[in-house]
């Protein structure tokens, strides 16, 4: 089981989590862990700066403008795809505590 933490997680049909982490399970079972925002050592949990969003985010990264609130438009591009069998992306160098893009932000898979 894979298990990937950040500073905020943000995923279809779950609100906004700050320090919590991601465990994908090998049956595609994706469980989101809400930490109370303190995030503890787990065997195997791998940390990211940023906030770590579904993988079909990378290609929709073009709708994103600088200084721009990050969570109305995730949850556009939300409505635009399955939840099915999902991977994660993170959305690095974005200001975390406005959570807008900034200039110089990217997507990559994790």
């Amino acid at each position: 089981m894979r298990k990937i933490a950040a500073n905020f997680i943000y995923w279809p049909g779950y609100p906004l989590v700050k320090n919590g982490y991601i465990a994908f399970g090998d049956d595609d079972r994706i469980e989101i862990v809400d930490t109370g925002g303190i995030v503890h050592e787990i065997a195997g949990l791998e940390f990211y700066g940023g906030l770590i969003v579904p993988d079909f985010v990378c290609r929709e990264s073009r709708n994103f403008r600088a200084e721009e609130g990050m969570l109305p438009i995730l949850d556009a591009v939300f409505s635009l795809y399955s939840i099915h069998d999902l991977k994660a992306a993170i959305i690095e160098g974005a200001n975390l505590r406005t959570l807008t893009w900034k200039v110089g932000a990217h997507i990559r898979l994790l």
